[in-house]
């Protein structure tokens, strides 16, 4: 997984990440569609996000994730990385999901959101985030196939009359949702400082030796 260079930007990615990933969920229930616009906004941040770490990472000497390793970094391959990171995610979550879409499995609006949230986290996060998503899709159909789904803002406005019980529809981007936060806790664990495996050792007290308990050696 491609890194981020400080660990406050990994949080705001990530905050941002969810946010984007739980508004679309919420207006997908509430409205039975995920606007072009957010889609469209979502992709833009998301390309802009990586074009952002890319560069970073590119002009600290650091790999970013093909073109731009530790012995070839500077700016502008950071740049054409991050931009690529992008563009793979992207591709390969709109592939998946449009031959979902083509088998009637999912929405349009499923494979565009989709497809933005790969600009995000690219094309290994991509596959973290759908398989995960799978399961929890599983669940959430199950509870709607017990209880429904509620109606959306439109029905309750137009005054339409409801079965007992709440309708039932397919929304798959509340399971995307909640993948994107289980995902991107485990992927991001280090860069978000949440691994404690990869927090540095504590200093050892003056005068009593390494931190593992090894006595200081005397000098003379």
């Amino acid at each position: 997984m491609s890194p981020f260079p400080d660990p406050a930007f990994a949080w705001i990615s990530y905050l941002a990440l969810v946010g984007f990933a739980a508004v679309a969920a919420y207006t997908d229930l509430s409205k039975a569609i995920i606007p072009n616009k957010l889609n469209l906004t979502i992709l833009a941040v998301g390309v802009l996000m990586n074009l952002t770490r890319g560069g970073w990472l590119g002009a600290t000497g650091k790999r970013v994730w093909w073109l731009c390793t530790e012995s070839s970094a500077n700016v502008w391959l950071g740049l054409a990385d991050g931009f690529l990171f992008s563009l793979a995610g992207f591709a390969l979550a709109f592939a998946v999901l449009t031959g979902l879409w083509m088998l009637t499995q999912t929405g349009a609006g499923d494979v565009k959101l989709f497809a933005a949230l790969g600009a995000w986290v690219g094309a290994y996060g991509f596959v973290w985030v759908w398989m995960v998503s799978l399961p929890l899709l599983m669940v959430w159909m199950g509870l709607k196939a017990a209880f429904g789904a509620p109606p959306t803002k439109q029905e309750k406005k137009n005054g339409s009359r409801m079965p007992k019980g709440w309708r039932t529809r397919t929304t798959y981007s509340l399971p995307i949702a909640v993948s994107v936060v289980l995902c991107g806790l485990w992927l991001y664990r280090k860069d978000l400082q949440l691994d404690p495996s990869n927090s540095p050792a504590p200093p050892a007290p003056v005068g009593t030796g390494s931190p593992d308990g090894t006595p200081p050696t005397n000098p003379n």
